[in-house]
């Protein structure tokens, strides 16, 4: 989403730090099964049936992919799965899924019109979204930019790696005022 506004509405966005983004129209055969809520008819009829009870299912071990290599926050182990597991969250995270290769397909050629300061950060390790694929790409894409690949970091540098993706917020703001920025070891 903050790409894709400061493609179409560059004058509004200061700066951006970018985490673990899917970016670019990689092949993902792992959405496929998540896309069922999307079908037409048939979707509502699986969300309000046979895929809450398979979701909670797999939701533990969804949530260990997403922050591996490092542990779920014990915060995200107290999430009610019935609120995430409702049938209009399922419809509205399949829609958002069978629409996300085909934006990032329309927004990569335009990345390197993006002017204002980013960072773009992501964990190394990361088994969502392949860092090289995505945040590699993009960095090489927006002239300015900074990458920060995070060690033992997945997909969730914001929970694992705060301090970075804190760093990374203050560079961009200091670029963004003007101030000299200077690279970490």
């Amino acid at each position: 989403m903050a790409l894709a506004w400061a493609l179409d509405f560059p004058e509004e966005i200061g700066g951006l730090v970018i985490l673990s983004a899917f970016t670019h129209p990689t092949p993902r055969l792992d959405f496929l099964p998540m896309m069922g809520p999307a079908i037409p008819a048939v979707g509502p009829l699986l969300s309000h049936t046979v895929l809450p009870p398979l979701d909670r299912l797999i939701l533990p071990a969804m949530m260990r992919r997403i922050f591996e290599p490092n542990p779920v926050p014990p915060s995200y182990n107290e999430l009610p799965p019935d609120l995430l597991l409702r049938p209009t969250q399922l419809e509205a995270a399949a829609a958002q899924l069978a629409a996300l290769i085909p934006g990032v397909a329309a927004m990569a050629p335009r990345y390197s019109e993006i002017r204002c300061p980013m960072a773009v950060v992501a964990g190394r390790e990361d088994r969502i979204v392949d860092p090289h694929a995505h945040a590699v790409q993009l960095h090489n894409a927006v002239a300015g930019s900074t990458l920060h690949l995070l060690a033992e970091t997945g997909h969730m540098p914001q929970h694992a790696r705060p301090d970075a993706v804190m760093a990374a917020i203050e560079r961009v703001e200091r670029a963004m005022t003007g101030t000299s920025v200077h690279a970490e070891a």
